[in-house]
């Protein structure tokens, strides 16, 4: 994977972002990011490499490619970042990269959730991301909400999601294959079936019919 600065570079900027944010005593060392970056680099690379290279910025000559001051990309790496601290039980790091994320790009999404291999952000400022079960193939938007009735049960999602700005997933939703979630679309409590596109509220939800090639705009899914 092409990087739009050195490794080593990387590792300064992000250790000096920490602690230039969060000027505590728990000082974040260059050599506690280094010791998480390679996997979450391979990761990345990996979600990177299903992304459409029609898409701009994610590859470069037929390569994926990860722009440090893209900060779509740099979202994502921070969480692959943030969920290999916590991995390596770093819990001051993954808090604290947790934390880096919000405050760069108002996003939530904590480091001990699992989101799945391939994934992307579309200028995702202001999205919850719960701890609901995620399969490949998921893109959010902005203002995404996905998180748990009041009895802490989280959506299970199938591969090839796509959420678009404002919409809502929560509660005891099980989601298909292939499911479009239209701008302000709210689910809560409801089942989806595959290949739909959503609208509306629950309970009075509109779903029509798709064939997945919007989705396979974004990912190479094979």
């Amino acid at each position: 994977m092409y990087l739009s600065i050195e490794k080593n570079e990387l590792i300064e900027y992000i250790s000096k972002q920490i602690n230039n944010i969060f000027p505590d005593k728990n000082t974040v060392s260059p050599n506690e990011v280094g010791k998480v970056i390679d996997n979450a680099l391979t990761r990345l690379e990996f979600c990177f490499s299903k992304i459409n290279p029609a898409i701009k910025y994610f590859s470069k000559d037929g390569i994926p490619y990860f722009n440090h001051m893209h900060s779509d990309q740099y979202c994502m790496f921070l969480w692959f970042l943030s969920n290999e601290a916590y991995l390596n039980d770093n819990i001051n790091l993954a808090e604290k990269l947790f934390y880096l994320n919000k405050t760069l790009n108002c996003l939530d999404a904590f480091y001990s959730i699992k989101l799945p291999d391939v994934f992307m952000f579309c200028h995702p400022v202001g999205s919850i991301i719960g701890n609901a079960h995620y399969e490949n193939y998921i893109l959010i938007h902005q203002n995404v909400t996905i998180g748990a009735s009041k009895e802490d049960i989280y959506p299970a999602f199938g591969e090839g999601i796509i959420l678009y700005a404002s919409s809502k997933v929560i509660g005891t939703s099980n989601i298909s294959n292939n499911v479009i979630f239209a701008a302000d679309a709210s689910v809560v409590n409801e089942d989806i079936p595959a290949n739909k596109l959503v609208f509306g509220q629950s309970k009075n939800l509109i779903l029509k019919e798709h064939n997945g090639e919007t989705i396979d705009k974004f990912f190479v899914r094979q």
